[in-house]
């Protein structure tokens, strides 16, 4: 004749109706007790998480040889807790410069879970050729993780050079020859020669530039790593002595150079030249 009823674990201030239909089989008072045994209980909830580092490194791909290269760490916590202390280390290698030496030390403090910090850094192209640094996140209570990025550090060249007739008679032809050349690894734009004839000579043939008195002025435009042109001149003159044939060069990118070549012009005939042959 006795009913249970197993409700299990009840929350502070839940309430739970159970509802017993019982049938008369004799006249008097009829009496039901109830009774409720539980055993009392307090919970403590203690949230348990874990802190992870996550690092990303980038930076431009290529830079020129002593150019200033910014780069950018972001380091973030993808953890459920807090990630404690947090410092990122970056390793500058020896093809990069930096201030503070070859290695940077950069305090990020706590990091809350999902909480990221993105950290600047600039070096200085010292070398040609490509260079990886890498940049390290460590802390109290999350393991290292690591993370680089590499640049390829390149030079701009630019050089001309201009050969010539050492010797020429009055009223012939001298023959000259200008090469231009990319000496660098990028290519060049806005490339203009420019050819000064000396003021006692005459042009014969600009070789196919724009020619302004004693001016000749070649277009190039782009000019390729490594590529190279080449223009002819050719100059008279009825005026005796050495004149100097000057040439530069220059770029968009601010690079330029020059050269000349220098010719004798002498009267036709018998010359002595006895302090050249003894």
């Amino acid at each position: 004749d006795n009913l249970s009823w197993n409700l299990g674990d009840m929350a502070a201030g839940e309430g739970q109706t159970i509802t017993v239909n019982l049938r008369a089989d004799r006249e008097g008072e009829l009496k039901a007790c109830a009774t409720v045994v539980a055993i009392p209980k307090q919970c403590l909830v203690t949230k348990v998480g874990r802190p992870v580092l996550a690092i990303e490194k980038t930076g431009p791909e290529t830079a020129i040889l002593g150019d200033v290269v910014p780069y950018q760490i972001v380091v973030t916590n993808t953890g459920t807790a807090t990630a404690e202390n947090v410092v990122v280390t970056d390793d500058v290698p020896a093809g990069l410069k930096h201030e503070a030496g070859s290695t940077v030390t950069l305090p990020v403090g706590d990091l809350a879970p999902g909480e990221s910090r993105t950290l600047p850094i600039a070096m200085t192209a010292a070398q040609r050729g490509r260079h990886c640094n890498n940049a390290t996140a460590s802390s109290d209570n999350a393991a290292s993780v690591k993370d680089d990025a590499c640049t390829l550090v390149q030079i701009r060249g630019l050089e001309i050079a201009k050969t010539g007739t050492p010797e020429q008679y009055l009223g012939k032809i001298a023959s000259y020859t200008i090469t231009v050349k990319n000496t660098g690894d990028t290519d060049l734009t806005n490339v203009v020669v420019t050819d000064s004839a000396p003021a006692a000579t005459v042009v014969r043939d600009g070789g196919n530039g724009a020619v302004a008195g004693n001016t000749i002025t070649w277009n190039v435009g782009t000019l390729a790593s490594g590529a190279s042109k080449s223009f002819d001149v050719k100059l008279t003159t009825k005026v005796e002595g050495t004149h100097c044939n000057r040439v530069g060069v220059t770029s968009a990118e601010g690079l330029s150079d020059d050269a000349e070549a220098c010719t004798l012009w002498m009267l036709s005939g018998c010359v002595d030249r006895s302090d050249r042959y003894g």
